[in-house]
């Protein structure tokens, strides 16, 4: 994901032209959210899984920055869509847990 948001200007990945790279930005993180926190749901919960999208959120933010450096533009709107990536993840993890929960219940004596 990294080298995806920093290969330099003018050395396209094949993007189309347009707001595609919102969607993109907003998948991968969807990905990072729901792919880390499953490890950590298994372990942790719900209160370890938001600080992590606190972490995750700055990332992108470290991650837009380091885009100037290689002549790429940093760009509030890509951050807005990790962040939707982030949110999107979160929930999607929520109700994963509350689906076990249930079962959880259901088969308890």
């Amino acid at each position: 994901m990294f080298v995806a948001t920093h290969i330099p200007k003018g050395q396209s990945i094949g993007l189309p032209p347009g707001q595609w790279d919102k969607l993109v930005h907003a998948g991968m993180f969807f990905g990072l959210t729901v792919l880390g926190g499953r490890a950590i749901v298994i372990r942790k919960g719900t209160r370890t899984i938001l600080a992590w999208a606190l972490i995750y959120a700055a990332y992108a933010v470290v991650d837009e920055w380091l885009q100037g450096w290689v002549h790429r533009t940093p760009s509030i709107g890509d951050w807005a869509a990790d962040a939707v990536g982030i949110v999107l993840g979160i929930l999607w993890l929520k109700r994963g847990i509350g689906k076990r929960e249930e079962l959880v219940e259901e088969t308890s004596p």
